[in-house]
């Protein structure tokens, strides 16, 4: 057999003895051939190659010789073939060492993905072995093959790191520094390496030496590409100066994953023990992912499983999604987007995509207001990132449209009971319908539950059980769940309880009849929840019952299958089971229990999300709550970080509870939920920042108050609601209103002391006299909210006022001032970590410099605004990088080194 190496210097070997190619036009021919493998080259190329763009006018006939001396006296007739489209080389992947180089890696990523670490290892080592240099070393100077040699290197430098990665993990940290530290050289700006490197020394007890390389790094950065470190290497910095012991070596024999920057979610709910059945679905799944877990030609793989109600769409799309996790090994995310929920609000594409953010580790500051931008920002963190994405759920394609990945080293699942034709057409979504179960699957899952011994006992039963379950997996799991209970239970009496009648709600109504009166109860009152899922403090205050025996009947419920526990705490319960419970409810609790009930609920979330906000934001008035009602249960919260990790959790049932509550005739419950959620929302940018302003209803309803305000001797609510109309107004464009109104509220808020109020009112001045032009009026306004925030000690409001305080002052063309009352704002929002203040105070710093002349010096500014930009996958960065285009193209610098 005769075998070609190109990973290097021509080498050609006939059955392990090595073949000589002379002269160099031949090889060089060869050379391009084999760069083409399986492929025509056509003519002219060939000639263009072999003689440099000077070919003599015999230059056709040399090539039909060159071809014919090397089929005689190397590669054969067999190998080496003609067509109209040119010449081609055929041969096996084994025969070329690059094509065995891809095979082999492709095995070892496959070990790894399995957690077969020491083969993983053996097979990238024997990848790696076949390198002696240069790919294409003959020929390297041609375009084709020059676009060869980079995709060979950059799959040689993957492999390298996948095999440290692979080192790693079976702790052979101490032997990896040297060479971690030649690659590392060698590729200077491949920050992942760097990573490797820092963990390595870490783990072999250097870490001064590890922080000394994150050091350098960001100093090599700075200097050579005016950029900042990346935000995986700067978390695993953070992680070593605290010492994280979650950064330790694995233990002996262990599987570690080695993911030193970014977090790896793991939000898939709990598989099903005992799944069964569904094997054809399942194939054609598996079919979609190549054995690498990458998806063909670029694209997302994106399977869409659709089916009625009450079919285990859920059910088969997070067992198949457990299956293939060990592939996704950056991470699996997933969410419930309420498509269906018939009591809460279908979830927006936005509130998806900002949880998301928050599970890959963005900080809130750092999540962008616009949805485009936060896609993009989601899309750049999952480029080169193998993370399984389940949208479960679904109402429509626009809903599941923008949270899709863009990286082919991801896939997204997508349930739905609609078959979304849309995501077919336009995204390449591969449709798979989940019917009923066959009897088979049926008589399996219940065997899988039962026992096959007690299934075959009682054949006829069985058989009378699948027919009244009709297929559906939701009724077969609660009819199992019943009887699993009654182990001594004949299964014919199962049978005879279900033959009277074969709808859905006969069989859930079997098994709710064998519930004990307190857990009866509250399976009924938790319709009354807006979902999409009730923690147990919340469960207790629905119930009026401690949490601990919550918690009791929650799992109870658990097990009869009427509910379910998608994550520790948090239980949820299916669309159909929660319109059954509804019926019950309406039908056994009079309206004066739900009424009680539902106001435990509404207190239960007022209080803690109250409590909650306050430690948000202590400048806050707090607000003069009826005390909670007996059974209400508050979920203490100690600290900022708990109230903002409650609101993260919470946020989308509160949201709903304030829709639910405003229904019901609780509209102080109603319109104080919103004021909970004030702070939270707009920190994690849950706003329309397209909106066109506020309607005329929403004007007459803040005039209403004020007017209701007015009988009143407390200036706070007057000064609160002046506040809110100046902002109406400022939405539309509507100046001078907003100017008149800030006014009038700095005038009550300086009347009652309030030193945060009558900030906001300043602010408002300052903006209102900036739109009409006057930035003479603006600036002592602005002077002033500096001097409230320095005197109540709030560094961001400083920050943001020294910006505004440079906007002014440019306006006003006192650039120096400007710039220095930025250069006040950029240290401290560096210091907060605000990397947006800072990237937007770096644009209006650059844009001053620029006004006075001194364009080196606004180029720098603009370039690290571009920097965090680019970064942060905000759209702005193309605007930016476009003007500096512009601005500079005439200039020797090079604005393409960032991003």
């Amino acid at each position: 057999m005769i075998e070609f190496g190109v990973l290097g210097p021509l080498e050609v070997r006939r059955d392990g003895v090595a073949v000589a190619v002379e002269p160099a036009k031949w090889r060089r021919l060869l050379t391009l051939l084999l760069c083409r493998a399986g492929e025509p080259v056509e003519v002219p190329a060939l000639i263009e190659a072999l003689w440099n763009g000077q070919p003599p006018a015999s230059a056709r006939k040399n090539l039909q010789g060159y071809v014919h001396r090397l089929r005689h006296s190397i590669a054969g007739q067999e190998h080496i073939v003609h067509s109209a489209a040119g010449y081609a080389i055929i041969v096996g992947a084994g025969q070329v060492d690059a094509l065995r180089f891809a095979d082999l890696v492709d095995r070892g990523q496959a070990a790894y993905d399995r957690g077969d670490l020491e083969s993983a290892g053996a097979t990238l080592r024997q990848a790696l072995k076949l390198w002696r240099g240069t790919p294409y070393a003959d020929a390297s100077d041609v375009a084709i093959v020059m676009q060869e040699v980079r995709r060979l290197e950059e799959a040689q430098l993957r492999a390298q790191e996948l095999s440290v990665c692979v080192d790693l993990e079976l702790g052979r940290h101490s032997a990896l520094i040297g060479e971690l530290g030649r690659l590392a050289t060698a590729h200077p700006y491949r920050e992942r390496l760097r990573c490797y490197w820092m963990l390595a020394l870490y783990r072999s007890g250097r870490q001064a030496e590890a922080l000394e390389v994150f050091r350098d790094t960001r100093a090599l950065l700075i200097e050579e590409l005016g950029i900042e470190p990346g935000p995986e290497l700067r978390a695993l910095n953070e992680r070593i100066l605290r010492a994280d012991p979650a950064l330790g070596p694995p233990p002996a024999g262990g599987h570690v994953e080695v993911r030193p920057g970014l977090p790896v979610p793991r939000q898939l709910p709990g598989d099903v023990p005992g799944f069964t059945g569904r094997a054809s679905v399942l194939h054609a799944l598996n079919r979609l992912l190549p054995a690498d877990g990458t998806a063909p030609a670029g694209a997302v793989a994106i399977p869409l499983l659709s089916g009625t109600a009450g079919v285990g769409k859920t059910t088969l799309a997070v067992h198949w999604a457990h299956q293939v996790a060990a592939r996704f090994p950056d991470g699996q995310l997933y969410v419930n987007l309420r498509g269906f929920d018939p009591n809460g609000p279908v979830m927006t594409p936005g509130e998806a995509v900002r949880g998301f953010l928050h599970a890959l580790g963005v900080p809130a500051d750092d999540i962008p207001p616009a949805l485009d931008a936060q896609v993009a920002l989601y899309r750049s963190l999952l480029a080169d990132r193998r993370v399984l994405v389940v949208l479960d759920n679904a109402r429509d394609a626009e809903q599941v449209r923008p949270l899709l990945p863009g990286s082919s080293g991801c896939a997204a699942v997508v349930t739905s009971r609609e078959q979304l034709t849309g995501l077919v057409a336009m995204e390449g979504a591969c449709p798979l319908t989940v019917d009923l179960l066959t009897p088979t699957e049926s008589r399996q899952l219940l065997a899988g539950r039962l026992g096959a011994c007690r299934v075959a006992a009682e054949p006829q039963a069985v058989e009378e059980i699948v027919a009244a379950c009709a297929g559906l997996p939701l009724a077969l799991a609660v009819v199992a769940a019943r009887a699993a209970t009654r182990p001594a239970f004949p299964l014919a009496a199962v049978a005879d309880a279900l033959s009277d009648s074969g709808d859905l709600w006969a069989v859930f109504s079997w098994s709710y009849r064998t519930l004990g009166t307190p857990v009866a109860e509250l399976f009924r009152l938790l319709s009354l929840h807006p979902g999409p899922d009730v923690t147990v403090p919340a469960a207790a205050s629905l119930a009026g019952v401690p949490v601990a025996r919550a918690r009791r009947l929650l799992a109870e419920l658990t097990r009869a299958h009427l509910l379910t526990e998608q994550a520790p705490g948090r239980y949820g319960m299916h669309d159909l089971l929660r319109a059954y419970a509804a019926e019950l409810t309406r039908r056994w609790d009079g309206d004066t229990d739900r009424h009680a009930a539902l106001h435990r609920m509404f207190d239960h979330y007022l209080h803690t999300a109250h409590g909650a906000a306050l430690l948000l934001n202590p400048s806050r008035d707090p607000l003069s709550l009826v005390p909670a009602q007996p059974g209400v249960t508050v979920h203490p919260l100690l600290d900022h970080d708990e109230a903002l990790a409650w609101f993260a959790a919470e946020h989308a049932v509160v949201v709903g509870a304030v829709q639910h509550a405003a229904e019901a005739g609780f509209d102080a419950h109603a319109w104080q939920l919103v004021w909970t959620l004030a702070d939270f929302l707009t920190q994690r940018g849950r706003h329309d920042p397209n909106a066109s302003g506020l309607g005329d209803d929403t004007l007459t309803h803040y005039r209403h108050a004020l007017s209701q305000w007015e009988k009143l001797t407390e200036s706070s609510g007057r000064g609160r609601t002046h506040l809110s109309l100046a902002l109406a107004f400022a939405r539309q464009a509507g100046y001078s209103d907003t100017l008149r109104h800030s006014e009038q509220a700095l005038r009550l808020f300086r009347a009652a002391g309030h030193q945060i109020g009558q900030a906001f009112a300043l602010v408002g001045m300052w903006w209102a006299h900036g739109q009409l032009g006057d930035h003479g009026r603006a600036l002592p306004a602005c002077q002033e909210v500096l001097s409230l925030y320095v005197r109540i000690g709030d560094r961001y409001g400083q920050a943001a006022a020294w910006d505004s305080l440079g906007q002014t002052l440019h306006h006003l063309g006192r650039h120096a001032q400007a710039a220095a009352s930025y250069q006040e704002a950029l240290t401290l929002f560096q210091q907060l970590g605000e990397r947006y203040g800072e990237a937007y105070t770096l644009t209006r710093l650059g844009a001053t410099q620029r006004a006075a002349g001194e364009h080196e010096a606004a180029y720098r500014a603009w370039l690290r605004a571009l920097s965090i930009l680019t970064e942060l996958g905000h759209p702005d960065a193309h605007t930016l990088r476009t003007n500096l285009h512009a601005l500079f193209f005439a200039s020797t610098h090079d604005v393409t080194a960032v991003g």
